[in-house]
């Protein structure tokens, strides 16, 4: 049986180092989101049987995944002319 704690997911995000090896020794972790548990960290226990392969995403990036960012306009200015 494992031991358990609840964390922020920021917290995690923040601190992942810490809880990595807390799950390492055994500890179940429970992420959590405006106060809901949304996610558990376990620690990973291997069988015979399990033949563990990196898979491709579903689909595939593109620059279209993110939303366009519009350009900072720039003055002429001289900043040192301004000093």
């Amino acid at each position: 049986m494992y031991k358990k704690m609840m964390i922020t997911a920021s917290k995690l995000r923040a601190q992942w180092g810490k809880f990595m090896r807390r799950v390492r020794s055994g500890e179940e972790i429970t992420i959590t989101d405006r106060e809901r548990p949304v996610a558990k960290l376990v620690p990973f226990e291997a069988d015979e049987d399990d033949d563990l392969q990196i898979q491709e995403p579903a689909e595939p990036f593109t620059a279209a995944s993110f939303k366009t960012i519009k350009p900072i306009a720039y003055s002429a200015t001289d900043s040192l002319a301004m000093l």
